[in-house]
C-alpha cells in the first residue's frame, strides 16, 4: 500500500511541457483577439467619418431647402466641398462661385479623403428645391479611407440630392 501512495504522489500535477503548451495556446488566442479588436477600431473610425460627411452634406441641402441666410442675404445655392484631404467646408454660393465658409470641420481619427481629389468634391444645392447643381457627372461619390488600411467607406450624392452611405 505504501508503494501505491508514493506512486500517486508522483502522478499529480502538470509537467513543464504541458504548462508551456497551454501558455502557447493562450498566447495565440490573445494575439488573434488583439488583431480582431484593431480592425473593429478602424471600422468605427471610418463609420464615424462617413456619418459626419453624410450629415454635413444633408445639412448643406437643408440650408438650401430652408433658404437659410448668410451674411444677411439669401444666397442662390449652398455648397459643400473638401478643401484638402481631411478638411471640408459648408458655404453659401451664387451656384458658380463659392462664398465664405460658414462651417469648417476636420475628419480626425486619421481618416482622409481617398477619392476624388479635394478639388473635385464640390457639391452645390440650389435654393429652394435642394437639387444638386454639379459641374461634373452625377451621382458624385466621396470615398473615405485610413492610409495603410484596406477598408474604405463611401458617401454618394444623387442628382436629386439624395445622400447614400455605402460600405
Amino acid at each position: 500500500m505504501d508503494k501505491k501512495t508514493k506512486k500517486r504522489k508522483f502522478l499529480r500535477g502538470f509537467t513543464v511541457i504541458e504548462i508551456l503548451v497551454i501558455i502557447g495556446v493562450m498566447g495565440i488566442m490573445l494575439s488573434a483577439a488583439f488583431v480582431s479588436l484593431g480592425g473593429g477600431r478602424t471600422d468605427a473610425k471610418l463609420d464615424a467619418a462617413q456619418r459626419e460627411v453624410a450629415s454635413a452634406i444633408q445639412t448643406t441641402k437643408s440650408n438650401a431647402l430652408q433658404g437659410k441666410t448668410a451674411s444677411g442675404s439669401v444666397p442662390k445655392c449652398w455648397g459643400f466641398k473638401f478643401t484638402d484631404e481631411d478638411t471640408y467646408v459648408i458655404f453659401p454660393s451664387d451656384c458658380s462661385a463659392d462664398g465664405s465658409p460658414v462651417e469648417t470641420n476636420d475628419l480626425g481619427n486619421g481618416v482622409k479623403l481617398n477619392s476624388p481629389v479635394a478639388s473635385l468634391t464640390k457639391i452645390v444645392f440650389s435654393i429652394p428645391n435642394g437639387e444638386v447643381v454639379l459641374a461634373g457627372a452625377s451621382p458624385t461619390t466621396i470615398e473615405l479611407k485610413i492610409p495603410g488600411v484596406a477598408a474604405a467607406k463611401t458617401v454618394s450624392i444623387t442628382s436629386p440630392g439624395g445622400v447614400i452611405k455605402e460600405d
